[in-house]
């Protein structure tokens, strides 16, 4: 698949890492029991590994059910349900220090490609990963810089990152 993007230019080049020890986050809560931590710069030689995503991984449309109407969502997807196939070590190395830090031992892998400003999703809750009773649920940004809104599930106003 070719995708059109625009690299980070202050990233640099090189190999793509993790930061284990998590030195660069921030928490923010959303109410008494929910909170989002953003991490910038966790990943080391994000540039390629989008690069190897876009090219490597086998993108597919999906249609959904939405208030009794089958619509085509607005993104590709790919999901890997063993780690053991995920398309770059990167995501395994990032896979491993995640479930290290959280205490949560995580074992699929979900990929969206939002390839403009026209593909989006709308508000959901990840029902597949929130199996356990703390869900936790790492998001891994590549590319483009987006808005990014999230609110806790018993609902008010969202707040907004742009990761």
């Amino acid at each position: 698949m070719d995708v059109s993007w625009q690299p980070d230019l202050f990233s640099g080049r090189g190999e793509v890492a993790v930061d284990a020890a998590f030195g660069t986050g921030r928490r923010t809560p959303l109410d008494a029991w929910s909170w989002v931590e953003v991490f910038p710069g966790w990943l080391a030689g994000a540039n390629e590994l989008f690069q190897r995503l876009a090219e490597a991984v086998p993108w597919q449309e999906h249609y959904r059910w939405l208030f009794r109407q089958l619509f085509l969502e607005p993104r590709l997807t790919a999901e890997y349900r063993q780690l053991a196939d995920a398309p770059h070590p990167a995501l395994l190395a990032a896979w491993d220090a995640l479930s290290e830090h959280y205490g949560v031992r995580y074992d699929n892998l979900w990929l969206n490609l939002y390839r403009g400003g026209e593909d989006s999703t709308g508000w959901h809750r990840d029902r597949f990963s929130c199996r356990r009773p703390e869900c936790i649920v790492p998001v891994l940004t590549l590319g483009a810089t987006r808005r990014f809104l999230i609110k806790a599930r018993a609902g008010g106003a969202s707040v907004a990152f742009s990761p």
